[in-house]
Formats: structure tokens, C-alpha cells, sequence
């Protein structure tokens, strides 16, 4: 299995930090804050979540089921955020 070696491409990771930067400069023109970043890099790197999994939906679905879970648990990060952070400290305040 070529993804079991746990590589990740730093593509991603990289947009992130850009955005971060963006943000620095203008907070109030995002809706979500840096915390929210923060989240996404921890679940990218956790693999709690099979968002990041696989190169596209279709795998994630081959390799994981219908809703493209790998464990028992909820696979998506998406809604993860919306269930357990409705309207915290993710939102921009601004």
C-alpha cells in the first residue's frame, strides 16, 4: 500500500501558512480564525479523519466505505466542525 508509508505532500500545508499570512494582514476578511487553521493542520497530520486520505473522494470511498470512514468514528473533519464547533472560536469575531 503506497499511502501506508504516511507521506504527505507539504502543497497543502504551504496554502495553509499563505493563508495564515493573508490573515495577519487583513483579519477581517476572513470568516474563520486561526484556530480554525490550526485544527485543519492537526487533523491533517493526526489521520483522525479520512477528509485528508487518498487523493480524491472515489478513493476515499474504495479504501474506506460509502462514507469514506476508516474507523468507527465520524471519518469527516467537515463535520466534526460543525457538530463539536458550532459558532466558537473558529469564527471570525470581526
Amino acid at each position: 500500500d503506497k499511502h501506508s508509508t504516511h507521506e504527505t505532500s507539504p502543497v497543502f500545508l504551504q496554502w495553509l501558512d499563505c493563508v495564515y499570512q493573508i490573515m495577519t494582514q487583513f483579519p477581517a476578511a476572513f470568516e474563520f480564525t486561526d484556530q480554525f487553521l490550526l485544527i485543519i493542520i492537526d487533523a491533517l497530520y493526526s489521520r483522525w479523519f479520512t477528509t485528508f486520505l487518498g487523493d480524491t473522494e472515489a478513493e476515499r470511498k474504495r479504501r474506506y466505505g460509502a462514507e469514506g470512514t476508516a474507523t468507527e468514528a465520524d471519518g469527516s473533519l467537515w463535520r466534526y466542525l460543525c457538530e463539536s464547533h458550532p459558532g466558537t472560536h473558529i469564527l471570525n469575531p470581526c
